[in-house]
């Protein structure tokens, strides 16, 4: 739940305790802490593998422009784009 963006009062709510007394937790206790950042990173990679899926697919042109233009650097109306050889980028 952590990693789908809960906040800690919710979190803290589920686990039948008081938002205090989770962060206290949280704080204490290494391992409470380390299980809230895996769940977020594990989260983290489920959207960015599906990101890419979707951008790589052919079927998403909006998420291919996203990702060229996050990860890519691309830009719209990049005057140094068009120097770009694109049958060089196939090879």
């Amino acid at each position: 739940m952590a990693g789908m963006g809960l906040p800690q009062k919710y979190l803290a709510v589920m686990c039948d305790m008081a938002e205090s007394t989770f962060e206290k937790m949280r704080k204490e206790d290494e391992r409470v802490n380390q299980a809230l950042k895996k769940g977020e990173q594990e989260a983290l990679g489920a959207v960015i593998t599906t990101a890419w899926e979707m951008a790589s697919s052919g079927k998403q042109p909006a998420m291919t422009m996203f990702y060229l233009k996050c990860r890519g650097r691309w830009r719209e109306n990049d005057s140094a784009s068009d120097d770009i050889d694109l049958k060089e980028c196939k090879d």
